[in-house]
């Protein structure tokens, strides 16, 4: 049956058990533009390292049937939407756009003063669709992969493991630019609060920290989480975190300092989103 809009309900994403709500989160993400590997447990986990709420996310019912969703993370007055999507067979009827007012209502309610998100370069659907909402591009952030790196080219320098903890309160050396929602600070402790495998290392010059990394590692492959650094010790940290796995650096910002380090080791960019924002 065609979805009647006459018909619909948004309902908070809390009134789905786990299992349905992760059900619909998964139908909608089976054919994304870069393949996911979804299951409940997934789900459980962006929820929690992402602050998302479910009371504030929302859901579209069809005859009582969940037919698109949109998800809403909050940390203090800042949103950010964590997940948006139309099963396949639903599709065609603007339910996502449905879903995303409820969700922008919400932020209202709750006195946001802005939300962001990031859409893939090629999803022009869903890109123009947040424009006609008030979304606007803010930058372009960028997904890279490196091949196994060695430490052949370390400059003299110390080079040790640190907690998270230290890392995270260490100097910012490298001005990095306001890491995206997934890679902050906050997402990071919400990872080894709930048992996430993280290694975090830093670099000194005369006893004073002057670059650190965070990562994890899974299936082979390091993911780099945090990086802030001098440029004299980026190369000796990407080394580290790489011990002889690739490594994949998530939303990297245009404007951040160590691109050109990322270049110089062969670093790649597989994908390229836009970071938008919408303000009330």
């Amino acid at each position: 049956m065609t979805p009647s809009h006459h018909a619909l309900e948004t309902v908070p994403a809390d009134r789905l058990s786990m299992p349905d709500f992760a059900g619909l989160f998964m139908r909608a993400y089976s054919d994304y533009l870069v393949p996911l590997h979804l299951d409940e447990a997934a789900v459980a986990s962006m929820i929690r390292n992402w602050d998302l709420s479910l009371a504030d996310s929302r859901v579209v019912l069809s005859a009582d049937t969940p037919v698109a969703f949109a998800c809403l993370a909050i940390r203090g007055e800042r949103g950010w939407i964590g997940g948006m999507g139309v099963p396949p067979e639903h599709r065609g009827h603007r339910l996502g756009e449905v879903a995303m007012r409820a969700v922008l209502d919400a932020a209202r309610q709750r006195g946001l003063a802005r939300v962001g998100l990031e859409v893939l370069s090629g999803n022009d659907i869903a890109r123009l669709l947040y424009e006609r909402l008030g979304f606007e591009a803010t930058r372009m952030l960028d997904i890279w992969s490196l091949d196994p790196l060695t430490g052949q080219a370390r400059p003299a320098r110390a080079i040790e493991t640190c907690s998270v903890v230290e890392a995270l309160s260490a100097p910012a050396p490298g001005r990095a630019p306001e890491a995206p929602w997934q890679r902050a600070a906050a997402s990071i402790v919400n990872m080894q609060a709930h048992g996430a495998p993280l290694e975090a290392f830093a670099t000194h010059t005369s006893g004073v920290i002057d670059g650190v990394v965070i990562l994890a590692r899974a299936g082979g492959r390091a993911s780099v989480l945090a990086l802030d650094a001098v440029p004299e010790a980026t190369d000796a940290l990407l080394a580290a975190a790489s011990a002889g796995m690739p490594l994949r650096y998530v939303n990297v910002a245009e404007d951040d300092p160590h691109r050109s380090a990322i270049l110089e080791r062969g670093g790649r960019v597989d994908l390229r989103q836009y970071e938008m924002c919408w303000r009330p």
